[in-house]
């Protein structure tokens, strides 16, 4: 999968911690991406609401099924080929 990402943020990057969207919003900036046709993808409730304040699509990563949904993601994936079909269709 690594051949859809370009950029990442990590807690060295010294943004505000989420669900706050400024790093997501500095990515779309450095990339030129189209926040509506963006893509968050992440393990936590918190990650599909930073995705969704930044104005993009959520996805909620959970393997164990586990995670009580309190985000509304856009996708629900237990495994990274449903994530990898979902985005190809």
């Amino acid at each position: 999968m690594a051949q859809y990402f370009s950029g990442q943020v990590t807690a060295d990057d010294d943004y505000p911690r989420k669900p706050d969207p400024t790093s997501l919003l500095a990515l779309c900036q450095q990339y030129a991406v189209k926040r509506q046709s963006a893509l968050m993808i992440g393990d936590r409730n918190l990650d599909v609401q930073a995705g969704h304040r930044a104005g993009m699509a959520g996805a909620l990563f959970d393997p164990e099924h586990l995670i009580v949904d309190e985000s509304h993601p856009e996708i629900r994936v237990i495994r990274l080929a449903e994530l990898l079909a979902w985005l190809q269709a």
